[in-house]
């Protein structure tokens, strides 16, 4: 657990009741830019995310694997790969170790596609980043890369 540097419990309750409030009012600023660039590539959130962590995944993933991180059924999750499918986003290839697991990796296309969404997110929220300077941004890295690196808590 973080060090609390001396803190009561109100104090550190108080400053993460701030930053869960400025967090929202960041994302209610950033998430309209977002959606259009998905708009404009015909793409769901749902679908995004799929083929970001089917990307992510580096290695063919199971369609079971691609539901629970995306927080669907299997049944859900195979409609929405197949409607990438028939896009050509993605494409389904047999387990060779288990013929009934299908697993899921990006197309050349598909590659592009997120190429071009993160390309699109990462302009339309630059106007974020263009206020900090190279130190803030540093930090603001820094927090990011222990935020990730610890993941959600179970």
């Amino acid at each position: 657990m973080p060090e609390d540097h001396g803190r009561s419990p109100d104090e550190r309750a108080a400053i993460l009741d701030d930053l869960m409030r400025l967090e929202h009012e960041l994302i209610s600023m950033t998430v309209p830019d977002e959606a259009v660039v998905m708009a404009e590539a015909d793409l769901t959130l749902q679908q995004v995310r799929t083929m970001m962590f089917v990307r992510q995944c580096g290695t063919a993933a199971p369609i079971s694997t691609v539901a629970t991180h995306i927080g669907v059924k299997p049944n859900v999750a195979t409609g929405i790969i197949q409607r990438l499918v028939r896009r050509g986003l993605l494409v389904r290839t047999e387990d060779p170790d288990d013929r009934r697991v299908r697993r899921i990796e990006t197309t050349d296309a598909g590659e592009r596609l997120l190429a071009d969404l993160t390309d699109g997110i990462r302009r339309q929220r630059a106007w974020v980043y263009r206020r900090l300077d190279d130190e803030q941004l540093r930090q603001l890295r820094a927090i990011y890369t222990v935020m990730v690196r610890e993941g959600p808590s179970t």
